[in-house]
């Protein structure tokens, strides 16, 4: 989910955050970050600091026992309603939701309410299936919830690395961006250097490289060089969750 917040463009682009398990046990629905703009970079305000804070948030989530998925879905689609009255916005609204386990909490809040929410309003329900297998039946909920009001469905393995691949996945499905490469490589353990050519279309307004590894973010270093093999000004920022490393450079 993180990766999504990195990517997202500045100053066209509004996010919030709620995380979900009961509706009525204590730790209920809870819009942990109001939806808000990313700001514009290029006019001095910082967009990374608002990226920051957001994904703080998604850092602060922990699971537990219940699944409030209906009463979620509809509270992040009143929330999508609020902050665009409040704006006054025609902006495209779509809702992110990714759940570990069965509907079993929404105080009577049914599978259709939530379709016929979605649709009435125009908003697609992006869903992610974080499970061990894929072939467990609650995802099937996932499945339809996303059919039925246009948006898609991706399973998620429960390694951090496949996540942010589904979520980048999303990004590019959901958006006018597009994934121009993707490898696999071994670090050796000893050290030492290993380099991966990037084809790119010259045309590109702008591109987003990302780069994880088991490891700390201390391990290994990034640069990027251009066709001459000069090294170019642009570098990465790091992050760490548990044993996974990401980093990212914008170009």
């Amino acid at each position: 989910a993180k990766a999504l917040v990195d990517v997202v463009p500045d100053d066209r682009t509004a996010l919030g955050v709620v995380s979900f398990s009961s509706y009525d046990r204590g730790d209920e629905v809870v819009e942990e970050y109001a939806i808000a703009p990313i700001p514009n970079s290029d006019l001095g305000y910082d967009a990374d600091a608002t990226r920051d804070l957001i994904k703080s948030e998604i850092d602060s989530l922990t699971p537990t026992n219940w699944t409030a998925l209906y009463y979620a879905a509809n509270f992040a689609l009143n929330k999508l309603n609020d902050y665009r009255i409040d704006k006054g916005t025609s902006a495209n609204r779509m809702v992110f939701l990714l759940s570990d386990g069965a509907e079993n909490d929404s105080g009577g809040i049914i599978e259709t309410d939530v379709i016929n929410a979605y649709t009435d309003a125009r908003v697609p329900l992006i869903t992610f299936g974080f499970a061990e297998s894929e072939t467990y039946s609650w995802l099937d909920t996932l499945k339809n919830l996303s059919a039925e009001t246009g948006g898609d469905y991706y399973y998620s393995p429960t390694d951090p690395d496949s996540i942010q691949d589904a979520f980048l996945r999303a990004n590019i499905d959901s958006s006018s961006n597009v994934n121009m490469f993707d490898a696999k490589v071994i670090l050796p353990a000893s050290g030492g250097t290993i380099s991966q050519e990037i084809v790119i279309d010259s045309t590109l307004q702008s591109m987003v490289i990302f780069a994880n590894y088991l490891g700390d973010k201390t391990d290994v270093d990034f640069t990027i060089r251009d066709s001459a093999g000069v090294t170019t000004p642009f570098t990465f920022t790091k992050t760490q969750s548990s044993t996974i490393a990401t980093c990212k450079a914008t170009i």
